[in-house]
């Protein structure tokens, strides 16, 4: 059976460089079914996630260029995997008569608009179209994103689950000890869903001389941030560090090669992700393979992945100050964080890629 992947981005080389965890989810996938399928995929040869009017102008390329590649591929089942790929993978199959399915990480609707009109209204048309084409089936990355689906009206009998996965074996050589200093590492794009802001905000609560009495002031001292990522956010959040007085504790990394991602992982703290829009949160678990818990912002599809808060806290959406309180707590409290680093540590066990491909390689044969 032939398998023809369309997907924005692909890592290029062996540093494995990902843009976020659409690309991450179908790198694993399409290297795991090599053994049992033919492969091939179709990918941009942009490495960034731009969100500018002029990306719009490349993306309609992608979705352009990626329909005539595809119908020169020899295929027995596509899969488009984000909503720059799902028309070209669609019609490609269509008019070669083989089945089509969707891999779809999240719903995003009204959200798309948080890029900015120009940005995000085409995100937003892209979207409710593809959901409304006819797909032999789909594959959604969690069942918060499924109730989403089926809310817009897509067929439930067609939605197979699935969730995200980890490489454990990626992961099982990490053996370094954690920095001197007691440190935070986000891993997220940097765009307005993604909260960022909130999180700088917090960390500003919880440095200041001020501080009072017994809210873990003397451990948290010498706390340091690493934010790992880029985005149209980036100018501004890093302006925003510097406006607080930030700007020696508060440092900016991006295209971090696997390895380093890695151990950056391994050695921080904890893992912050204030983001209010996820489809699962890939780095979670990946950050939990090494025993690093997480703080996370208490939304539905958190309270899924992590069933109902193993390995993690929860703090209030968009609430820079609640989210300081639980970094405070965590890091301070002994006991608590070592609870949560062995529920995470167990948790990310069960997200192994090798368990995700063989329920997502169940749901290809269905179609060979």
């Amino acid at each position: 059976m032939k398998l023809l992947f369309l997907t924005e981005f692909f890592p290029a080389d062996s540093d494995l460089i990902f843009t976020g965890g659409v690309e991450a989810r179908t790198y694993y996938i399409a290297k795991k079914a090599q053994k049992d399928f033919k492969v091939a995929v179709i990918s941009s040869r942009s490495a960034q996630i731009p969100a500018t009017p002029v990306s719009v102008i490349t993306r309609f390329w992608y979705i352009w260029s990626s329909f005539f590649k595809a119908l020169n591929k020899n295929f027995d089942l596509i899969e488009g995997s984000n909503v720059v790929s799902y028309l070209p993978a669609f019609f490609a199959a269509r008019v070669k008569g083989k089945p089509a399915v969707a891999w779809i990480p999240d719903v995003l609707g009204q959200n798309w608009l948080e890029f900015g009109l120009l940005v995000g209204l085409p995100g937003l048309i892209l979207e409710w179209v593809s959901l409304r084409l006819p797909w032999d089936g789909i594959i959604a990355l969690s069942h918060v994103t499924k109730k989403k689906l089926v809310r817009e009206g897509v067929s439930p009998e067609k939605i197979t689950v699935v969730h995200g996965g980890v490489d454990l074996k990626e992961f099982s050589g990490a053996k370094l000890k954690k920095f001197s200093r007691p440190t935070l590492v986000c891993v997220a794009r940097l765009v307005k869903t993604k909260r960022v802001k909130d999180l700088i905000e917090a960390f500003v609560r919880i440095s200041r001389k001020d501080s009072p009495p017994g809210t873990g002031r003397t451990v948290l001292k010498d706390l340091r941030l690493i934010i790992v990522g880029f985005g149209p956010l980036e100018t501004k959040l890093k302006r925003q560090a510097v406006r607080l007085g930030l700007s020696g504790r508060v440092k900016f990394l991006k295209n971090l090669p696997r390895k380093k991602l890695i151990t950056l992982l391994t050695r921080s703290h904890l893992l912050c992700l204030p983001s209010v829009v996820e489809g699962f949160g890939l780095v979670t678990f990946e950050a939990g393979a090494v025993g690093t818990p997480a703080i996370l912002a208490d939304i539905a599809i958190n309270q899924e992945v992590t069933q109902k808060g193993q390995g993690v806290l929860f703090f209030k959406p968009e609430n820079s100050k609640d989210l300081a309180a639980k970094i405070k707590r965590l890091l301070s409290d002994k006991n608590l964080y070592q609870q949560k680093q062995r529920e995470i540590k167990k948790l990310a066990q069960s997200y192994s890629w090798q368990k995700i491909y063989a329920k997502t390689r169940s749901f290809y044969r269905h179609f060979s």
